[in-house]
């Protein structure tokens, strides 16, 4: 079997195949960050899922039976100065730091290309790809956005702020103590 036809794209849509994905994902994304594990997008869905019109809508990428990449994304609608809007994004929470698509050691490239492919050929079904709390490195970055752009969606990378963070050289206590009574 060529390269070509061994991989595959599977578009989950519901709770319950996301769940079944949890211990193939881990091992794809356990050395990059909390906010890439399975656990996170699980506890993120449980915080999106009651809004309006959201819908789980993550391309998962199989070469034969192995999980080798997931975008994990979801579907929603906004009306933005009255016009309806039907927007790919991320599934993040106000808490996260960073998202990315998550993907095998080695098969970034692969990963980025199918799922380009996807979304272009899907490109009936959605108006806005949205891809935020993308670190300066990220794979999306390096790898999806010039996929994209090859198979004809235009894609803009702008800066984004980011989320707050303290970083911590000592324990929690100990910084913690440091701190004014009023900052407390």
């Amino acid at each position: 079997m060529s390269r070509a036809t061994s991989i595959t794209i599977v578009q989950v849509t519901e709770y319950a195949d996301f769940l079944a994905l949890r211990d193939d994902w881990n091992r794809l994304s356990a050395e990059r960050s909390v906010f890439l594990r399975h656990e996170w997008f699980d506890a993120a869905w449980q915080w999106r899922r009651g809004e309006n019109a959201t819908r789980l809508a993550m391309l998962c990428i199989h070469d034969k039976t192995d999980l080798i990449g997931v975008l994990p994304l979801l579907r929603r609608s906004e009306q933005p100065g009255g016009m309806p809007r039907r927007v790919l994004e991320f599934l993040t929470v106000p808490d996260n730091q960073l998202c990315d698509m998550v993907a095998a050691d080695g098969k970034e490239a692969t990963v980025a290309d199918a799922l380009a492919s996807e979304l272009a050929a899907r490109r009936g079904e959605w108006d806005m790809l949205r891809l935020a709390y993308l670190p300066e490195h990220s794979l999306a970055q390096r790898e999806l956005v010039p996929a994209l752009e090859r198979h004809g969606i235009a894609a803009t990378v702008e800066e984004w702020s980011g989320n707050s963070f303290v970083y911590l050289e000592a324990a929690w206590q100990d910084y913690y103590a440091s701190r004014s009574r009023s900052l407390k």
